[in-house]
């Protein structure tokens, strides 16, 4: 569940929170196995709408916006995003005009006519609906208020719902057909960070952290979810897996963050901001030895399947994929026409080692590794 909105939020945070660590192993790798390049292959994915621009200054008035992305099937949100002074601080006047669900190697789609002035930008199949995530600012309290929702395409039932000064704290994914959100509330000057499950559609509490603050999006490989926390008191970030029914994996890095994703059974994180720092971590989710790569680049974007794959892209937006198992990092190459850096490049996981490549947050493809 990686988007526009995310990207940007998720900068402001690691502005705000800069980690600084001290790391070390005696299973560093050299900047990983020498290894070839790889030929993606592309195929385009028609979306179930189009994007509008404004007829004098071009710039877009609609956004897609993936809420989920699975072996067969993207969520997609069509949300409006503008700018008003109506009041004190300047706050983005979002809303959400339909939700769909894509079929994307079918060509399908399902249409739920969810017109609210909320913005949508998280979801999940669940039942004879979906189960999505929306917030609002609210002025009277400077912050967002949250809900999770199920909507089976006439009837609205709000599972759960809060405050947060994140826009896109609180995120649901899937854990086999289990729907688990991780929501971050804010009362009194505390922010707590709940994991939760969704059973009969009513919330179930799996763990919650006091005086925390959820540092990036949750991601799945199907079996686990991945988020990372960050504790106010300690000032330390923290690489949090687990199921539906605990969190089993809490690692405390030892360094500088810059991207982390999961794939089939580990945590793969970039740390390390200067140049002598910067290593590749494999973080086995049965609690195993970690491994690291030693590397030139940093990484960004970094996006896992259930499968060995990453994908992530550089500093140029180059993409490239890891596979810390056999510690190899290796060059993806596109069509000459992609091969730009002023084209912002994004993934969505696609099943077993299969993304959803995002160019600008405009066209998308399944990207299949050869």
């Amino acid at each position: 569940m990686k988007n526009i909105v995310y990207k940007l939020a998720i900068c402001t945070l690691t502005i705000i929170m800069i980690l600084s660590f001290a790391a070390c192993s005696d299973t560093d790798a050299d900047d990983g196995a020498s290894s070839g390049t790889i030929n993606a292959k592309l195929t385009q994915i028609t979306m179930p709408f189009d994007l509008e621009e404004d007829s004098e200054t071009g710039k877009k008035l609609n956004m897609y916006t993936v809420c989920y992305s699975g072996k067969d099937t993207i969520i997609v949100a069509n949300v409006y995003d503008d700018i008003t002074t109506a009041t004190e601080v300047i706050y983005p006047e979002t809303r959400t005009k339909g939700v769909y669900v894509l079929n994307y190697r079918e060509d399908s789609s399902e249409f739920y006519d969810l017109k609210s002035e909320n913005l949508i930008y998280s979801a999940v199949p669940y039942k004879d609906g979906i189960i999505y995530a929306e917030s609002k600012i609210d002025t009277q309290e400077s912050m967002y208020k949250w809900n999770i929702v199920y909507f089976d395409g006439k009837n609205h039932n709000i599972i759960d719902s809060g405050y947060s000064t994140n826009q896109i704290a609180t995120e649901v994914t899937l854990i086999g057909k289990t729907p688990v959100y991780v929501s971050e509330h804010t009362e009194g000057g505390l922010t707590t960070v709940s994991v939760k499950k969704v059973v009969n559609l009513k919330s179930e509490t799996i763990e919650a952290v006091d005086n925390a603050r959820k540092y990036s999006i949750i991601e799945t490989n199907g079996d686990a979810y991945f988020f990372t926390l960050y504790d106010c008191q300690n000032e330390k970030a923290k690489l949090c897996a687990g199921d539906e029914k605990e969190v089993y994996l809490q690692y405390q890095l030892d360094d500088a963050l810059n991207s982390c994703t999961l794939n089939e059974n580990c945590i793969v994180a970039s740390i390390g901001e200067e140049t002598e720092k910067r290593k590749i971590v494999g973080i086995p989710l049965d609690g195993s030895k970690e491994k690291y790569l030693q590397q030139t680049k940093r990484w960004w974007r970094m996006t896992g399947s259930s499968g060995d794959y990453c994908v992530a892209v550089d500093d140029n937006f180059n993409p490239y994929y890891i596979k810390i198992s056999s510690d190899v990092v290796g060059e993806i190459a596109l069509p000459d026409e992609m091969e730009n850096d002023i084209l912002v490049k994004s993934f969505y996981p696609a099943g077993k080692d299969n993304y959803i490549l995002s160019i600008n947050d405009e066209s998308f493809y399944i990207m299949e590794l050869d």
